[in-house]
């Protein structure tokens, strides 16, 4: 099967193009008219192993109807901003196309809206639409189907450590401590929200202190033989963070004074706009994992889109913790 490939002489966008011409099955040819739309084309011919032709006989009028003639489906990129009145080859080629009665994929480029897309921290992701957000308990779910994808890529995210102290200006307070691996991880070793209860944890009831039993962590992980409790933090709510580390410090040194291998994250975003939450973190020593580098690890798996649309948007990092999320496995 032969594609014709006509995009506008400015357009650059690879990503846009692969995804388009993937769409398709058994291409065996691509043919263009231009050297812009031959070399975006190039990259994709060289890495799926198919012909690329470039009609360049006659003038470029002649060149852009042979390519179309010449085609089983064409394919067109325009810009969203087009004017509709000045010369465009992709117009000119979607003309040509309906008059031999082609079959036409056309994909119009949000050129204006990318402009305008900035990188943003998860919780502009939280917010919702109109104030209108998913509960909490939403995002511990998808944390741990994340967990479980992750896991199953040998996937790891940084342990982060909170250096933020009310008053005192500092430009990096959050340090690279240590990596989580999710290994084995699955549906039925992660529990969301489930009441704290002594049989769970292998706790004789005579030993076991009934003020736990009123908790229910976001995410208990049973990994081997060490227990993992994630509290998950999306909009900041004043006290929260401080309360839960009170209530499940004690809980972790209660499980650990039974013999118990315990460790106690919080999982929040890097634009958590609660500050003094940061101090408390710090003054506890507490583990840190961020939504923004979970985020950015699932942006392009199975599970994205089932998070939210563009969820790579949602993934800004300070600049001086950039290095270490890229470079990590």
């Amino acid at each position: 099967m032969t594609v014709a490939f006509i995009c506008p002489n400015s357009f650059s966008d690879y990503e846009a193009v692969e995804k388009a011409l993937l769409k398709n099955e058994n291409i065996t040819k691509i043919t263009c008219a231009t050297t812009n739309a031959c070399m975006l084309v190039k990259t994709f011919t060289s890495k799926y192993n198919i012909e690329l032709y470039r009609e360049s006989r006659g003038k470029k009028i002649f060149n852009l109807r042979k390519v179309v003639q010449s085609a089983d489906i064409i394919v067109l990129f325009e810009y969203d901003d087009y004017d509709g009145v000045s010369y465009s080859m992709t117009q000119k080629a979607l003309q040509y196309a309906k008059q031999l009665n082609k079959e036409i994929q056309f994909f119009e480029y949000h050129r204006t809206k990318k402009k305008e897309r900035k990188l943003k921290n998860a919780t502009f992701l939280f917010e919702g639409k109109d104030d209108f957000r998913h509960s909490e308990s939403r995002w511990s779910t998808i944390a741990q189907i994340a967990f479980i994808l992750l896991g199953e890529q040998n996937k790891a995210l940084n342990v982060y450590r909170s250096t933020y102290e009310t008053g005192v200006s500092e430009e990096k307070w959050l340090i690279e401590e240590n990596k989580l691996r999710f290994e084995k991880s699955n549906g039925n070793n992660i529990i969301i929200e489930g009441r704290l209860k002594p049989s769970v944890f292998g706790i004789d009831k005579g030993q076991w202190e009934k003020k736990f039993s009123r908790k229910s962590p976001d995410i208990v992980w049973f990994d081997n033989n060490s227990i993992k409790i994630i509290e998950v933090k999306t909009m900041g709510r004043h006290r929260d963070v401080k309360e839960n580390i009170f209530a499940y410090r004690d809980f972790v040194d209660f499980l650990q004074k039974n013999g118990k291998k315990c460790e106690l994250y919080y999982l929040l975003s890097y634009g958590h706009e609660e500050h003094s939450d940061w101090d408390e973190l710090r003054k506890d020593n507490a583990n840190i994992l961020l939504w923004e580098e979970l985020f950015l690890k699932i942006s392009e798996s199975e599970i994205s889109r089932f998070v939210g649309n563009n969820l790579q948007d949602y993934c800004l990092m300070p600049y001086w913790l950039e290095g270490s999320v890229s470079q990590q496995a």
